[in-house]
């Protein structure tokens, strides 16, 4: 008999958890502008949040020294967005040349750099937050790129 109430009470536990589990909320998808600002600011970094032109986010910050625009894209009516775009521009009082930023971009896999109309280089990268645990993914991205920023700086021959 104790044995049998043993199991009935493991098959109940099992099941009280399960129903619990059904209930919790499943963490929504995509982020918005104040809760990258609250990941941002938890991390150590600054977190200015606006708006761009579109009207969605857009959060500024600094990474490896340097100003950091972090745009959103990919969002809903409330402004949940699916991915983030990490971007920094450089301006050098010569610009770069088209094999400099070429060679970046070959070389490199997650980031692409570009020129602007002055010459001035951009390195950005672009990543998704959907399917994640935001705040450790969106933390591993920010390392991911200020591991480049010094070597796009370098290539491009900016010195701060």
């Amino acid at each position: 008999m104790g044995r049998t109430v043993s199991v009935l009470a493991a098959v109940l536990a099992a099941m009280v958890a399960g129903a619990a589990q059904a209930t919790t909320p499943v963490q929504a998808q995509g982020i918005t502008g104040p809760e990258l600002a609250a990941i941002l600011q938890e991390a150590g970094y600054r977190a200015r949040l606006e708006t761009d032109g579109e009207g969605e986010p857009l959060v500024r910050t600094g990474m490896g020294g340097v100003e950091v625009a972090i745009l959103f894209y990919d969002c809903n009516a409330d402004h949940r967005c699916n991915s983030l775009q990490f971007s920094a521009g450089f301006d050098l009082p010569e610009g770069t040349t088209d094999a400099v930023v070429n060679g970046f971009n070959r070389d490199y896999r997650y980031a692409r750099a570009f020129l602007d109309e002055e010459r001035d280089p951009f390195l950005r990268f672009d990543f998704e937050v959907v399917h994640t645990a935001q705040a450790e993914y969106i933390r591993s991205q920010i390392d991911s790129y200020e591991q480049l920023l010094p070597e796009f700086q370098r290539l491009i021959g900016f010195n701060g």
